[in-house]
């Protein structure tokens, strides 16, 4: 009968897949076999070594979900704790070669133009120099006249001063833009504004920033605007958008 106990226990143990932490599939305890309590000691028994099995599992489970929530805490606060710099008033702080470095990736989120002529603008770095100021961009865009079709182009940004960036495309090679860093919030969302003929504010993004750090953005280019934003990622104008472009 021991040997009957032992192998149904070790079965559970197969069944499941999971040993037990402390005695799997040992013998179990030797019980006391006398004529008037052997079947109610026997039963006891087996109830002990279940209970024990299961709060041991039990207190693995609780382990295992401690440690995940520690490491999504711990991977929440690196993002968070993204370094800002405002250049309005620390231009010196700022670093035009540390945000292309920082932005292999980026889409053109919000704009201070009430009508502006591109929209779902992403950049995708193709290179970077070895010194770090200049960037070639493949860009994908819709233009605002062009019923939404995907537009695609190339970009090269150089970096003109350490709150300076020059911006030039491919399909139009005789215009220089100069874009001005206002906002850089590290490596997830930054603000910039033209050297157009009336400043406007651009607010550019990493598709996957953080919620919390972008809203700092947000929150920045809706005080430099008075409030008054155009969108430029609406779910209906970029349904063409891929990706990547």
């Amino acid at each position: 009968e021991h040997k009957n106990k032992l192998r149904r226990h070790c079965a559970i143990c197969t069944i499941i897949g999971v040993e037990h932490p402390v005695q799997s599939c040992q013998p179990l305890p030797q019980i006391e076999r006398d004529s008037t309590a052997q079947g109610t000691f026997a039963a006891w028994s087996w109830s002990e070594e279940v209970t024990s099995w299961t709060q041991e599992m039990d207190f693995f489970k609780l382990f295992n979900f401690l440690v995940i929530s520690a490491a999504a805490v711990a991977s929440m606060t690196s993002i968070r704790c993204a370094h800002a710099q405002d250049c309005m008033e620390s231009p010196a702080d700022c670093d035009a070669t540390q945000v292309l470095s920082d932005f292999p990736l980026f889409d053109a989120q919000a704009t201070s133009d009430l009508k502006p002529k591109k929209y779902c603008g992403r950049y995708e770095r193709m290179s970077l120099s070895d010194d770090g100021n200049t960037a070639q961009y493949k860009v994908v865009y819709v233009d605002a006249s062009a019923n939404n079709t995907p537009t695609h182009d190339t970009s090269t940004l150089k970096v003109a001063s350490n709150t300076g960036i020059y911006v030039t495309y491919g399909s139009d090679t005789g215009t220089v833009y100069q874009l001005t860093l206002d906002y850089v919030n590290g490596d997830q969302c930054f603000i910039g504004h033209c050297n157009c003929t009336v400043t406007q504010y651009y607010m550019l993004a990493k598709p996957d920033s953080d919620a919390l750090e972008y809203k700092k953005c947000f929150n920045k280019i809706d005080g430099y605007s008075g409030g008054n934003l155009t969108m430029l990622r609406g779910l209906q104008k970029c349904r063409n958008i891929s990706p990547k472009p």
